[in-house]
């Protein structure tokens, strides 16, 4: 067994396996050790990326939802289990794979997303009543991190480095419910970019945002 070590992830390229911000227990390994269904650790197009092994000789490897790399990155190793909200939960290969092939059928898909879409909408008026008036404040430095982490866990890693240059302006703005509950960032890059998870869209967060921006 390689040498372990945890690293933090960003980004939406394994959701909703992995989440931006989790936690990976991270084995170092081989490219010819990879197995299907194990989430290879690479370096890739000058980024380290996690993602899954859709098939061994030759290696491919793809999103969760199975859009595949163009080639596989330098192998480090493999996640073996991830921590999320204080909690270590394995990741074994066999069940990996099976969410990895189901995901990757676009009907499967569509159909998952429709069913969530569908609850989201049902449940809007107690999304509404929990989430009360959203507060619209400037980030502090040290919620950078946490600002980063649902950015890039909405919009992809992509935008990590706009988020991380708007903070140090002093231009990166979070909107909190009455609990004190984040519920989006925004910022100014090339235009106006706001993140806002799906869990608190059409609540009137986005609006609220684009006026502290505007």
């Amino acid at each position: 067994m390689g040498a372990r070590q945890w690293f933090r992830t960003m980004g939406t390229s394994m959701v909703p396996l992995l989440l931006s911000g989790d936690d990976l227990l991270v084995e170092r390994c081989e490219s010819e050790a990879l197995r299907e269904g194990d989430i290879a650790v690479m370096l890739l197009g000058g980024q380290f990326v996690a993602h899954v092994v859709s098939a061994v000789s030759p290696l491919i490897t793809s999103s969760y939802l199975g859009v595949r790399d163009p080639q596989p990155g330098r192998t480090l190793g493999r996640a073996v289990a991830v921590r999320r909200f204080g909690r270590e939960l394995p990741l074994p290969a066999p069940a990996v794979l099976v969410g990895h092939r189901a995901l990757s059928n676009p009907l499967v898909r569509e159909t998952v997303k429709g069913a969530v879409n569908a609850l989201l909408n049902i449940g809007r008026p107690v999304r509404r009543l929990l989430v009360g008036a959203p507060a619209v404040r400037v980030a502090e430095a040290e919620e950078l991190e946490r600002a980063v982490q649902l950015a890039s866990g909405v919009l992809g890693g992509s935008v990590i480095g706009s988020v991380m240059a708007a903070g140090a302006r002093g231009d990166l703005w979070v909107a909190t419910s009455q609990g004190g509950r984040w519920l989006g960032v925004a910022w100014r890059s090339t235009g106006v970019s706001i993140a806002v998870p799906v869990w608190a869209r059409n609540l009137g967060v986005e609006e609220q945002l684009e006026r502290a921006l505007a």
